[in-house]
Order: C-alpha cells, then structure tokens, then sequence
C-alpha cells in the first residue's frame, strides 16, 4: 500500500525551489551591488585626484616669483576652504597653515620635491607639483582635498545598496514561493488524492476537463492510466473468481468423499488419519478459495463492521489449543467483513500456536483513526533471511504449508486500507494496521473507507 505522504515531503520540492530562488537572487544582488560599489569607488577616487589637482594647479598659478622671490597671490581665497601650502625652492614655508604632527611631517617632505608627488594622511588626499625656472625648482605648491565628504557619500550608498537590495531579495524570493506555491499547489493536491485513492481502491479520478495547459495535461494522463489500471484490476478479480468458482467445486466433493471414508466403520486407522489430514489440507484450502471468492463479488449489502476480539475469538476455537491465547486492549470495531478479518488473523494466528512454547498474545491498542493489532508469540522468532519474502504467495516456513496464508491475509488487509508487515523477529511479531470504525454500524468515511468502490 502506497502511504499517505507526509506535508513535509510533498512540500519538498517548494521548498527546494524557493530556497534556490533566494540563493540565486541572493547572489545576483550582492553581485550586482558589489560592482556599483566598486564602480562608485573608482569614478569617487578618480573625482578625489581630480578636485586635488585642480586645487594644485590653480595654487601653483597663484604662486609669483619675479625677482627670484615667492610670492602667493590671492591666497585667502584659495585656502579658505582646503588645506594649502607654498613652499619656496629651498623647502622653506613660504604660504599656509602651521605643521604638526604626521601631517606636517608629510607635507613639509612633500615640499621638497622635485616631481609631482602625491600621498594621503589620515583624511587628506595631497599632490604636490614643483614650480620650475630655468630648469630648476623655484616652489611647491602643495594642495590637500579632505577625502571625507566622498567617503560618506560612498558609506551612504553602500548602505543604500544594501538596503535595496535586501529588499529585492525578499521580494524576488517572496514572488518565487507565490508562484511556486500556485503553480505546484494542484499538483499537491493531485499527489494527496491519488495517495488516499491508493490507500481505499477509490474508483474516483481527477476529471479536470480536456487539457488546457500542464496540470490539467497531466491530470488527464493520469485518469488515463488509472482507467487502465482499474480495467486490469477488474480483469484480474474476474479471472479470480472464475478460478476460485472452478476449483472450490472438486474441492467440497473431495472433502465430503473424506468425510464419508472418516464415517466408514470399515476404515483402518491408518486410513483414517489419512482421510483426516486429506480433509484439513482441502478445508484450508476451500477457505481461502472463498475469502478470495468473497473479495472479488461485490460488497454484501449493509455497511462492513467486524470487532477484532471476536474474529481472533473464532479462529483461536479452530486452532490447536495446547498454547494460551491472551489478547488485551479494547475491543476495537473495524470496517470489514468479520469473514474477512478472521481469514487476515488466521494465517498469523496459525503460525503463531503452531511454534509458540506456552503463549501467544495479541495486543489491541488504537492509534487515531487506526487499529493496531500485534501478533506475538515466545516461540524461536523469525530467520532474517526469509523475512522479507514472508508474504509472497508459495513461500512458507513449514513443510506441508502452501504459503498462501500470509500471502492472502496481506491482500486482503491492503484491500481493507491497512497494512501488515513483520513488526519484530525475536520474538516474532507481526503487526496488521486496519482503519478504525469510530461509530459501529456506521459507513466508514473517506480517511477509514476499507472496501473499494465498484465503477
């Protein structure tokens, strides 16, 4: 039986392909952002070397030195707003501010130079072109340009930028979930439908329409393939029912020809323990042949319920009976057919007594809309090594056995909406999960629908 998938699983894949969204717009906005940053730097630091150049230029044109002495003229209003200093050819401070400390150290080095030379200290970009008269150095002009108004602007815009672009990001990310989220939300639901339809045998289908884009494509595709699957499902409980019409005819006369020697005064004893097991083994096998029969016709009238205690009740009295059976927890009502839940115990049940030392227990629990029904019994447990073909048909652990018991108990309790499987192997537990009938009497409803919908 296919499980029902959990919310988490089918929102896997939105998830997946959000979280890649967010990364994806994460990386083109910080790709984005980090080259306007660097492009702002450059075209900042190129208008920084600019402004420091025209201050020295224009400072070097005020500089006169007729008669071999420097002078600077309009200086006031050259230095009112940027730092300036004229030095003479000598390096003597001719023009500007007084010199302390690193900056002075800088400038008055600078002051000496015989090439344009630039550095920067501390907040101040400086360039320093000489002044030359007959090839030689007769001043410095030395003009600083405070870098920190550029550098606010480029702290703003960075800030700016990344603001903008976490906002982006939301909003890229946030339009991806919505558009993910709608375009694969009906394909969730689709997923929910089918798995709750492999779960009860519904004859439902998508039924969207003709196909107008994918999912109603897809939809299509599938109620499609679901048709065919039913048309081979119902192929197959015909062919069944044919079978099991056919054969369980010789059997009943194989069985009364067995009774009918076992009621002969005449038979020895020998061939009375012969008669005997030949009629078990036919019985056994007339029994499943009618479970079968009985799954493949249509659904008895009224609605299914069966209680758990009573089935196991009626097939622990056809059991040998040199083991206790203890069941406890409560008496849990089922929506199947009691013929139905008996032949799903039976062959667990069977197993359990024919290799349990002193006692076999089954264990009643309720689990929300489910029953739980655990098998266990202290005998040897179970070989790891057939454990995984328990239930497929002709595998059996005992030397006279058919290995069609776990087999048929198995579909049927698939053809219930439940599930059986191997729960333990030392000591060996089988657990058979069935949906629970919360209101005896009543129809089961859609999460507990146990039997298939004819089409």
């Amino acid at each position: 039986m296919t499980p029902a998938l959990r919310p988490t699983v089918r929102r896997r894949l939105r998830v997946r392909l959000t979280v890649a969204s967010w990364l994806l717009s994460t990386l083109v906005v910080a790709g984005a952002l980090a080259g306007s940053i660097s492009l702002l730097h450059v075209e900042i630091d190129a208008l920084i070397r600019a402004r420091v150049h025209d201050r020295a230029t224009a400072l070097s044109a005020s500089v006169s030195t007729e008669d071999g002495r420097v002078d600077v003229v309009g200086s006031e209003d050259l230095l009112l707003d940027a730092p300036g200093w004229v030095f003479d050819g000598g390096g003597t401070l001719v023009e500007g501010a007084g010199l302390h400390g690193a900056t002075g150290a800088v400038v008055r080095r600078l002051g000496r130079s015989t090439a344009t030379t630039s550095a920067v200290v501390g907040p101040r970009h400086l360039l320093a072109p000489p002044l030359r008269q007959d090839g030689r150095v007769v001043a410095v002009a030395v003009a600083g340009v405070d870098v920190r108004p550029y550098e606010a602007t480029l702290a703003s815009a960075t800030r700016d930028g990344a603001l903008l672009g976490l906002l982006a990001v939301i909003g890229a990310t946030g339009l991806a979930a919505l558009v993910l989220w709608r375009g694969l939300g009906p394909i969730a639901g689709m997923t929910e439908r089918a798995a709750e339809w492999s779960r009860h045998r519904s004859g439902s289908r998508f039924a969207m329409g003709p196909p107008r884009d994918e999912v109603t494509g897809l939809a299509s595709v599938l109620d499609e393939l679901l048709d065919r699957v039913e048309g081979a499902l119902d192929a197959e409980r015909r062919l069944t029912a044919e079978i099991a019409h056919e054969l369980r005819s010789p059997l009943t006369l194989l069985i009364g020809e067995a009774d009918l020697a076992l009621m002969n005064p005449a038979t020895v004893d020998a061939e009375r323990a012969r008669y005997t097991r030949i009629r078990d083994a036919a019985g056994a096998m007339a029994r499943a042949i009618t479970a079968l029969l009985d799954d493949a016709v249509s659904d008895a009238e009224g609605p299914p319920d069966a209680t758990v205690r009573r089935a196991v009740a009626a097939v622990v009295s056809t059991l040998d009976q040199r083991v206790g059976v203890v069941v406890t927890g409560p008496d849990e009502h089922v929506p199947v057919r009691a013929e139905h839940l008996e032949r799903m115990l039976a062959p667990i049940l069977d197993n359990a007594v024919a290799v349990a030392v002193r006692r076999v227990t089954v264990a009643v629990r309720p689990d929300g809309d489910s029953v739980r029904i655990r098998i266990s019994d202290d005998g040897p447990g179970i070989d790891r090594s057939v454990a995984a073909t328990l239930f497929d048909p002709g595998v059996s652990t005992k030397t006279e056995g058919t290995g069609l018991g776990l087999a048929l108990a198995k579909r049927l309790v698939v053809e219930a909406g439940g599930e059986l499987e191997v729960a333990a192997l030392r000591p060996a537990t089988f657990e058979v999960r069935l949906p629970r009938l919360l209101v005896p009497g009543a129809r089961p409803g859609r999460r507990l629908a146990a039997t298939r919908r004819r089409a």
